[in-house]
């Protein structure tokens, strides 16, 4: 049996299972995108943070070659 969330009139508690689940599709579709987005931008700081390395490594490499 499922009953409603209190003050959400789209999500559901299975009470068997404690799983909530949500009957708006715009709400559900309004999160998978967030969720999307936030991954995204999870993937895109790594990418910066390797291109910062590569950046100093590159700096450093070249200091070594001006000092010789």
């Amino acid at each position: 049996m499922k009953n409603r969330v209190e003050g959400h009139s789209h999500l559901y508690k299975d009470n068997e299972t404690g799983v909530i689940t949500n009957s708006s599709s715009s709400e559900r579709d309004r999160y998978r995108l967030a969720k999307k987005q936030a991954l995204s931008h999870v993937e895109h700081k790594a990418e910066l943070d390797e291109l910062r390395d590569d950046i100093n490594e590159i700096k450093d490499l070249l200091k070594q070659m001006l000092n010789r």
